[in-house]
């Protein structure tokens, strides 16, 4: 859990497309791994389109599933909470608020904005 305090979302979930992955030596990481990618919407399977949850607990649930794990009530818990726009929004690993003014000045627009689709 700590690691969403103190690790930026781009070196936990790094983009293929950029040197930074090589940084992180993604070779070495535990299997199954998760990476962003920049394919286009039309070349990702339809199990990969975007899916607003209605409930995440149980979409941490089902990644967990998916990749093997089991989580206790407390850390699915946790995790969803982790996961709420609010708290993503506040928190600087997530929110962008890192990355360097000359690549995304946040003055201009943030990252995270309104939370609504």
């Amino acid at each position: 859990m700590a690691s969403v305090l103190t690790l930026p979302n781009w070196d936990r979930v790094p983009w293929l497309g950029k040197t930074r992955a090589l940084e992180l030596n993604l070779d070495q990481r535990p299997s199954p791994r998760i990476f962003v990618s920049h394919f286009q919407y039309s070349m990702m399977p339809k199990s990969f389109y975007k899916v607003k949850p209605k409930d995440l607990k149980e979409s941490v649930s089902k990644i967990a599933h998916f990749m093997g794990k089991s989580l206790s009530e407390e850390v699915s818990a946790k995790i969803a909470d982790h996961c709420t726009f609010k708290n993503m929004k506040q928190n600087k690993m997530s929110n962008y608020s890192l990355v360097p003014e000359e690549i995304m000045d946040q003055k201009k627009s943030e990252f995270l904005r309104k939370g609504t689709l």
